[in-house]
């Protein structure tokens, strides 16, 4: 069974073209949310993921806003963070990945296909 991934941010452009090359290339179940919030309304309906591929910066809730809250339910979920800051903190709270864009996107299916599924 392929990986869902909720795949948040708010560049209509990338999150399309991520969803479609992850979905295409990748194999994966892509769900798209344009920012944080909805991101986790998705969740409180019911959207069941394996992994949350964020932007860090985004109107609304931005990436690790949405990490920090995700942590804080207990979600134990393998956490990546996008960002295309120059200068990114070495550890960011709940983050288990940082990844800088522009990304190798096959590197980041490798990468996301090594994650291990979340503990239930």
């Amino acid at each position: 069974m392929p990986k869902t991934i909720l795949l948040v941010d708010d560049d209509k452009a990338l999150r399309s073209c991520l969803s479609d090359i992850l979905s295409g290339e990748g194999g994966f179940t892509v769900v798209t949310a344009v920012n944080g919030e909805e991101a986790l309304r998705l969740i409180d309906e019911g959207l069941a993921f394996d992994v949350l591929l964020t932007d860090r910066r985004m109107p609304v809730m931005g990436g690790e806003a949405l990490i920090a809250a995700l942590r804080k339910r207990g979600l134990r979920h393998s956490m990546i963070l996008m960002t295309g800051d120059v200068v990114v903190p070495q550890e960011i709270p709940g983050v288990d990945l940082v990844v800088r864009k522009p990304m190798s996107i096959f590197g980041l299916i490798e990468t996301i296909n090594a994650l291990d599924p979340p503990a239930m």
